[in-house]
């Protein structure tokens, strides 16, 4: 008797077990289908679009290139500078033109004197509407080599930040700025570089574009607002 009921109880879990597989299939091929009918890397690409976009926003002065784009824009200068940040070659890029395109890397260019690894940027684009699709960059070294003039541009910064004394005025640190520059590089044409700020920092010489980057690093660093204007 005991054996026949223990077969029952045995017959009973077999089968609430098989309910349990047929429900739990049927449940991950209906989410199968809802999934399928979803643009899962869309939904990814934008929520990690609206992240960049508030920590781009975050990072800005008043008068950053960035405050005078249209929302759009914004977007996508937040999606190119995530991709200089991580030293990526290309980015996707939606809802810009061509003409927009050229802002935002302009912007980028005047907004962040300390990507000075950034090289030729190039676009896909649709010929009929102008509508931008990628972005792309080239480099003009490895990112170990990108390190490396790291390393040295930071302990430039940190041989200058010895010079700030407590109590210095604003007007005091923009001046001391100018003349730290002024006083470490000598203006020298046709340099590698000599459009960013590592040839004042690591080759000690540089043409206006590299003076006024590395001046406006320096004063970011040290909390004065500083736009770059071309």
């Amino acid at each position: 008797m005991s054996n026949h009921k223990g077969r029952k109880v045995v017959a009973v879990i077999i089968i609430s077990m098989l309910i349990i597989l047929l429900v739990a299939a049927g449940s991950y091929l209906a989410l199968e289908d809802l999934v399928g009918s979803m643009d899962i890397q869309s939904f990814f690409d934008d929520a990690e679009a609206q992240q960049n976009e508030e920590i781009a926003a975050s990072q800005q002065q008043a008068f950053d290139g960035y405050s005078f784009l249209e929302d759009n824009e914004k977007q996508a200068y937040a999606r190119v500078v995530g991709m200089l940040t991580d030293f990526d070659t290309e980015v996707k890029v939606n809802g810009v033109n061509t003409e927009e395109i050229e802002r935002v890397l302009a912007a980028i260019d005047y907004d962040y004197p300390e990507i000075f690894w950034a090289g030729e940027f190039s676009y896909y684009f649709d010929e009929g509407n102008q509508k931008v699709s990628k972005v792309m960059v080239e480099y003009s070294y490895d990112e170990a080599e990108k390190e490396r003039r790291q390393a040295e541009i930071e302990a430039a910064f940190q041989e200058y930040s010895g010079g700030l004394k407590n109590g210095m005025s604003d007007y005091d640190k923009v001046r001391y700025a100018y003349e730290y520059v002024i006083k470490n590089t000598v203006y020298q044409e046709d340099l590698e570089d000599d459009q960013n700020i590592y040839s004042v920092f690591g080759k000690k010489g540089s043409v206006c574009a590299g003076y006024s980057k590395a001046i406006q690093y320096l004063l970011k660093r040290t909390g004065i607002e500083c736009s770059y204007v071309a």
